[in-house]
């Protein structure tokens, strides 16, 4: 509170300060007013009448008894340091009546006057007096004012030279804080801290959401504000290298360069830029793939998990694309890992594993002895897996040297034995050449 300052105080009656022929009764009440606001029950109001200190409180009752011909009410408030913010007093007075008097002499015939406004703006005025005319009372209009529109230039400055110089298409123009002009640009701005020149006003910064970093399309009209240093860019479109669109202490994106950023405060959830793209930046995120049909996210150990209740298939081609149907593909569902040659149900294919270990692969490596060239021969091995019958050859490689040439051969489960037919060798043998197959096994 100011110490040394004072309110507005004033005095408010129930019945009127003056009393008549000696009767009557008013009683006081002090107001103290600050800027509209009601101080009176925060302050110690003291009343005194005629100097003489009377009672405190924020109203006293004056009798018409108490008072001798007048009387003056005084009002002091004080802080509660004792500081004086106020006073405020009322005289309170009694009048009598008096005799009659005699019967005055009759007046004139009064005559109520009568005011008539006058085309050319004077005044005629009737009374008792007569007529009489004012002089005209509107001077003569002005001239015509300039035209108040928005001052424009035109820049025509390349985009990559820094220094923007722009002429005023008609009018002039004076600096000072909150000037505006509209400038349209022939090129688009791609220098970083640009400046402005308008018709000659001096090179002055040009600012954007307040950074120097201001771009604007060929052939945008940006408006300017000058506040008094620098150009503020106050239009669309403009950019700067940085912006925030949402609210900066929650959830907002956050543009910086070529970086864009979805966040929470500044904590980054993900972020989009040509070559990389960050998305669930906490550990526990999880991304949901077209309307929660598919999910992305990491285990306990770190490893990346996408699933997908019906199952997820891995193919080189998209599902609108011709030949989709008969791509090859990499299938996962609940029946296991799959090996498919098209979009087929079941366990048709390379069975890889299933969920209850029905199927299986191994591999076996069987010797081919010595076959020479221009011959057939045949080789088999005894196929056993405790628990397990074989069902086929899902694949099979050479191993060791042989032949040089070319070989064909037959290679097939028959019963529990693993047999294999060479049909032709072109040239060598098959000495030292061993085939090693990948046997499919069902379980018992």
């Amino acid at each position: 509170m100011d110490a040394n300052k004072t309110y507005t105080c004033s005095i408010v009656t129930d019945n009127g300060i003056v009393f008549k022929n000696g009767e009557g009764q008013t009683t006081l009440t002090a107001s103290v007013m600050d800027a509209g606001t009601d101080l009176t029950d925060t302050l110690t109001i003291t009343w005194k009448k005629d100097g003489v200190e009377l009672e405190t409180g924020k109203s006293v009752t004056v009798q018409a008894a108490d008072i001798e011909g007048k009387a003056v009410y005084r009002f002091e408030a004080q802080d509660a340091g004792g500081i004086l913010r106020g006073v405020c007093e009322v005289t309170v007075s009694i009048v009598s009546d008096g005799e009659k008097g005699d019967k005055g002499d009759p007046g004139e015939d009064g005559t109520s006057p009568t005011v008539t406004v006058n085309a050319d703006t004077s005044l005629t005025i009737t009374d008792q007096n007569g007529t009489q005319t004012t002089p005209v009372l509107k001077g003569e209009d002005g001239d015509s004012g300039e035209d108040g529109q928005m001052l424009y230039a035109v820049c025509q400055t390349g985009e990559s030279v820094a220094a923007k110089e722009a002429t005023l298409e008609e009018g002039g123009l004076v600096l000072k804080p909150g000037t505006a002009v509209a400038v349209r640009f022939d090129s688009a701005n791609t220098a970083s801290s640009p400046t402005l020149n308008v018709d000659g006003t001096g090179a002055k910064a040009i600012y954007a959401q307040g950074t120097r970093y201001v771009y604007w399309a060929a052939g945008a009209t940006v408006t300017f504000t000058y506040d008094g240093t620098n150009w503020r860019a106050a239009s669309e479109p403009v950019y700067s290298n940085e912006a925030i669109i949402g609210n900066p202490g929650g959830f907002n994106v956050h543009i910086l360069g070529d970086i864009i950023e979805m966040r929470v405060g500044i904590t980054v959830l993900s972020s989009f830029a040509a070559s990389e793209i960050h998305l669930g930046q906490d550990a526990g995120a999880m991304i949901s793939l077209c309307g929660n049909q598919a999910f992305l996210m990491t285990d306990l150990s770190g490893r990346t998990v996408i699933c997908c209740e019906e199952g997820i298939d891995v193919t080189t081609k998209q599902p609108s694309a011709s030949g989709y149907v008969n791509a090859e593909r990499l299938r996962v569902n609940s029946g296991g890992v799959f090996a498919t040659p098209g979009d087929y149900s079941g366990e048709l294919g390379r069975v890889l594993t299933t969920r209850d270990e029905l199927f299986s692969v191994t591999e076996v490596t069987l010797s081919l002895g010595t076959i020479a060239s221009n011959n057939t021969g045949s080789a088999t091995k005894a196929l056993s897996r405790s628990g397990y019958t074989p069902v086929c050859v899902v694949g099979y490689r050479f191993t060791g040297t042989g032949g040089s040439g070319s070989v064909v051969i037959e290679l097939y489960v028959s019963g529990t034995n693993l047999k294999a037919t060479v049909r032709k060798i072109t040239t060598g043998s098959t000495s030292g050449l061993s085939l090693i197959a990948s046997i499919l096994w069902k379980k018992n």
